[in-house]
């Protein structure tokens, strides 16, 4: 990925939300964020994680020091998908692609900026984010949507459509065309990209309510999509993506793209932070330090259609 500067839009829009225009107001309040960000790390650290999205203090401080490094994920990872299925799936004029536990979306920039670098064909996203706190994130989405992604693929068209839900706690299934279920069944059935990243962190200890949630969520996926989990390097992590992979491969009707059992995978992060960040923010103290690399687990999948499904 090439040298990008997320944090300007970002800041921009966080400080005109709070009425700050001059550079010592700006500067205070990026020092009293850190506490919360020393919060955030340890929260992280603890994994399984449990970080109270609900606080837009946590929100905040996540969007200045989390979000911008979570936009390169899933650009490395499209990078390493072979390029005819590429191709085939998400070279298209219009795309849906549904994110679970999307918080802001900041994968949604990092598919806008793979899409700009790779696929030229594409003029139309639909971003479908799925999240316990869709409507807290809303600031967050606006972010994404209107002031970062046209930086990221400009000339293109991105509709966000956030949608609350909860992985752990989803609808039963049901005909009825109002019903909950209904509107995510529609998201997932057109969906040519599910994405998961980051969130099974915080799933550690729950692992036996996820898996029948995964379960349904990917039986929902037409043939030719692709599916793809992403976590840090956590400690358990790795176990329970590989479990999400056994069940998915049990079924029979998926082939495998990318696995978790090769270990992990690494990146340099090519964000240029900006030096008031690095001052008031970012440090470089204990549980401060800007990131430099990311190191993550990747499985990914596609659904086959069963007349293809050799026995």
């Amino acid at each position: 990925m090439k040298k990008h500067n997320p944090y300007g839009p970002i800041m921009a829009e966080l400080f005109m939300v709070n009425d700050m225009d001059d550079d010592e107001s700006i500067r205070a309040k990026l020092r009293a964020t850190q506490s919360r960000v020393k919060l955030l790390r340890d929260g992280y650290y603890a994994s399984p994680s449990n970080i109270d999205y609900s606080s837009p203090y946590n929100r905040a401080a996540y969007l200045l020091a989390y979000y911008p490094h979570h936009i390169e994920t899933i650009y490395h990872v499209l990078t390493e998908l072979p390029k005819s299925i590429i191709e085939s799936c998400l070279n298209k004029e219009k795309l849906r692609a549904v994110f679970l536990g999307a918080g802001p979306g900041p994968e949604v920039v990092g598919l806008a900026a793979y899409l700009n670098d790779y696929c030229p064909d594409v003029s139309n996203v639909v971003a479908y984010l799925f999240d316990k706190h869709a409507d807290g994130w809303h600031k967050g989405q606006e972010i994404t949507r209107y002031h970062l992604v046209p930086q990221y693929w400009p000339g293109r068209t991105l509709v966000t459509v956030p949608i609350g839900y909860d992985l752990l706690d989803p609808p039963e299934p049901s005909n009825e065309p109002d019903s909950s279920y209904a509107q995510i069944a529609h998201p997932l059935v057109t969906a040519d990209l599910l994405v998961m990243q980051n969130c099974l962190n915080d799933q550690l200890g729950s692992a036996n309510t996820l898996l029948p949630s995964l379960k349904t969520i990917t039986d929902l996926l037409k043939p030719g999509a692709i599916a793809i989990v992403i976590d840090l390097y956590f400690d358990g992590v790795k176990a329970l993506m590989l479990r999400i992979e056994e069940q998915i491969i049990a079924t029979g009707n998926y082939a495998q793209l990318l696995t978790a059992r090769n270990g992990f995978h690494q990146f340099q992060s090519q964000i240029d932070v900006p030096q008031v960040i690095l001052d008031e923010l970012l440090t470089g103290e204990d549980k401060l330090k800007p990131r430099r690399n990311t190191k993550y687990y990747v499985s990914a999948f596609q659904p086959c259609d069963p007349d293809d499904i050799p026995f």
